[in-house]
């Protein structure tokens, strides 16, 4: 779960660009079991005060169209990286940027961040193609930080 701190927040409607927000889950059930139970959900909470600061996302990784992910079948550790050269991370605002959630670490300044994702196919028949759906797959990585 992310929680935003009280100082942050992702701005909706006004003058900010995105004017529409769309919350897509993913459930798999390809037997259609009646017994499933799912327990999910989300909290998502308006305010008429906007906050200090503006949320901003920093996706990197590898591109999920099924042209550009591609994995074998039968494969016991098949990898895929993906790089983020410092020519990128310099452009990260040099002034002190806090991290809300995110799963990479580095230390310094234009560091460069290298995503790595290791499937096991080894029972699976057809090629797995990047994509959206269940049955596809992706190598991603995401910064949520502040300020945007």
């Amino acid at each position: 779960m992310t929680e935003y701190p009280p100082e942050a927040g992702y701005p909706i409607g006004g003058d900010f660009e995105i004017k529409y927000y769309m919350i897509e889950t993913h459930f798999n059930n390809p037997n259609r079991l009646s017994s499933i139970d799912g327990s999910s959900g989300i909290q998502f909470y308006l305010g008429d005060q906007l906050r200090q600061y503006d949320i901003g996302y920093l996706p990197f990784g590898t591109d999920i169209r099924p042209n550009t992910l591609a994995i074998p079948p039968y494969a016991q550790n098949f990898i895929i990286d993906s790089f983020c050269p410092n020519s990128v991370t310099m452009n990260i605002p040099n002034s002190e940027i806090s991290i809300v959630s995110a799963f990479p670490h580095a230390h310094l300044h234009g560091d460069e961040f290298v995503n790595r994702c290791v499937y096991n196919t080894m029972n699976k028949t057809p090629i797995t193609l990047g994509g959206e759906s269940v049955h596809n797959e992706m190598c991603l990585n995401m910064f949520v930080y502040y300020p945007r």
